[in-house]
């Protein structure tokens, strides 16, 4: 079965470590993809995040953001996301592996999370949710600022990812 993530219900948000005492939490705006269920998990899923929509609620660190020393969103305005395995954890539970394409770069990226319905809402339409967490090593995709150098302690390389998305049945 064929879905189309549903971008007003979708979140996908990080969280980094600050100077190793406390997180600091961002999320971005634009988020689309589809995804394919078999045997209710996520089987087959592709997902493109604008990078410019980055937000972390503090003006000036979401410019750093933007700028050559994290996403570069000039030379890469996209972060793109496709599964290549599931696993069955349990009961609607899974393990998703897939590639995750930043900054020009590819590399392996694992998300553990579970589905939810499918349902029908009220307006007609067939709806799945689901919730997917993990953490990547933001070095591998060439983002060093704030690990080594003279920021080095400020950002932890770890930074923790958290999915909560909606999507809606394809017709």
């Amino acid at each position: 079965m064929s879905w189309r993530i549903d971008p007003s219900h979708t979140y996908v948000e990080f969280a980094v470590r600050h100077l190793g005492i406390s997180l600091v939490r961002g999320y971005f705006t634009e988020v689309e993809g589809t995804l394919e269920l078999r045997d209710g998990l996520p089987d087959q899923v592709q997902a493109r995040i604008a990078t410019a929509s980055i937000e972390v609620r503090n003006p000036q660190r979401t410019q750093h953001l933007k700028s050559a020393d994290f996403f570069d969103v000039e030379r890469y305005p996209e972060i793109v996301f496709r599964s290549t395995g599931v696993e069955r954890l349990g009961p609607g539970r899974f393990r998703l592996h897939g590639e995750l394409t930043m900054m020009g770069r590819t590399g392996s990226v694992e998300l553990e999370g579970e589905v939810n319905g499918p349902i029908d809402d009220p307006w007609g339409n067939r709806r799945v949710g689901f919730g997917a967490t993990g953490a990547i090593d933001r070095r591998l995709w060439g983002m060093e600022w704030g690990v080594t150098g003279p920021a080095a302690g400020v950002a932890d390389a770890q930074v923790r990812l958290t999915i909560d998305a909606e999507a809606v049945e394809a017709r």
